[in-house]
C-alpha cells in the first residue's frame, strides 16, 4: 500500500534523505544553493518513495509527460537547457543562419556562466533542438512548440535520486507551473520497459506541479503514469521515441533561435555581461569564429 506522503523543505528532505542508508554521495555534493535555496522549493515524499528510489539499479529509461506550455515558456526552458549545437557546430546552419551563429557564439559563454552561478547538472534530462550535424536528430523533454513528452534513456549506470530530482528543482525555478510527471523504469534495455504481462516495470518518478515535486513510489507512479500518459501522450511517437528519433526538420525554426538568442543574451546581462558578450567568454576562442 502506498504510503501517506508529507511535504516538506528542501533542507528537511535532505535531512531525510541522509538519514536512510545507501544514499551514495553525500548530499552536499548535490546541493544547489544558488536555484534551489531561494527559489521556494517543496518536496513530497514517503520514506517508500525513497527506498524505492534507491533501490534502482542499471541504466534506466524515463518516460515523460506533461500538460503542455506556451511557445514563449518553452523556449525560455530551451534556452536554458539545450546544447544548442555548442558541441561542434558543423552544421551548415551555423554558417548560412545568423542567428544559428548568434546563439553558437553565445552558447559557450552561457554555458560556463550559467553552469558555475547555478551548480546544477542538467544533462540527464538535456534537449538537442539544434542539430551539430547536418540530418542529426532533435530531440527533448521540452518541445519548441510547448509540448512536454519524450521516452529516452538515463546515459550513466546507476543514477542516484538526486541526480533525477536537482534538474527539476532547476526546472522548477525556470518554470513555477509545471504540470510534469517523470516515470523511471526499471529495465536497462532501451525500450524494453514492461514485464512479461505487458504491466509498466516502472520503479519510481517525479511529479512536478508548480514549486512541489514530489516522489512517487512505484505503486503511484504506475498510475499516476498511465493517467498523464492518456491526457498528454498523444503524438509521442511521431514526436520522440526510443530509437526512432525526431527528424530535423522539427528542430528550432529560425524565429525560435532570433528569440532563444535574445533570452541568452538577457540572462547573461543579467550575470553582469556587458554589449560585447563574446569578447568576455572564458571558455574557447573557436567558439567565437
Amino acid at each position: 500500500m502506498t504510503q501517506v506522503s508529507k511535504i516538506m523543505s528542501v533542507d528537511e528532505f535532505f535531512s531525510l534523505y541522509s538519514s536512510m542508508e545507501n544514499h551514495g554521495k553525500s548530499v552536499d555534493e548535490k546541493w544547489n544553493e544558488h536555484v534551489v535555496g531561494r527559489s521556494g522549493i517543496k518536496i513530497q515524499c514517503s520514506e517508500q518513495a525513497i527506498s524505492d528510489a534507491l533501490r534502482m539499479t542499471g541504466q534506466p529509461n524515463y518516460k515523460i509527460r506533461g500538460h503542455a506550455v506556451t511557445r514563449e515558456e518553452a523556449l525560455q526552458l530551451i534556452a536554458r537547457n539545450d546544447s544548442l549545437g555548442i558541441e561542434s557546430g558543423t552544421n551548415p546552419i551555423f554558417k548560412d543562419n545568423e542567428a544559428a551563429k548568434m546563439i553558437l557564439n553565445l552558447r559557450g559563454l552561457y554555458c560556463y556562466e550559467v553552469l558555475k552561478a547555478f551548480k546544477c547538472d542538467c544533462s540527464h534530462f538535456e534537449s538537442h533542438w539544434v542539430p551539430t550535424i547536418e540530418g542529426e536528430p532533435v530531440f527533448g523533454w521540452i518541445h519548441p512548440d510547448g509540448y512536454i513528452g519524450i521516452d529516452d534513456c538515463i546515459e550513466i549506470p546507476d543514477p542516484e535520486l538526486l541526480d533525477i530530482l536537482t534538474p527539476w528543482m532547476y526546472f522548477a525555478t525556470i518554470n513555477d507551473h509545471l504540470d510534469v510527471v517523470v516515470a523511471i523504469s526499471e529495465s536497462e534495455d532501451a525500450g524494453d520497459d514492461t514485464n512479461e504481462s505487458g504491466e509498466w516495470r516502472l520503479q519510481y518518478g517525479l511529479r512536478i506541479t508548480g514549486k512541489i515535486i514530489e516522489i512517487m513510489d512505484r505503486e503511484k507512479v504506475v498510475k499516476m503514469f498511465g493517467a498523464y500518459d492518456e491526457m498528454y501522450g498523444g503524438g509521442i511517437a511521431e514526436r520522440c521515441y526510443i530509437g526512432d528519433l525526431s527528424l530535423e526538420n522539427n528542430a528550432l525554426s529560425v524565429q525560435d533561435m532570433i528569440d532563444v538568442s535574445d533570452i541568452i543574451r538577457r540572462d547573461l546581462t543579467n550575470l553582469g555581461f556587458g554589449e560585447n558578450l563574446c569578447d568576455t567568454c572564458p571558455v574557447t576562442e573557436s567558439c567565437k569564429k
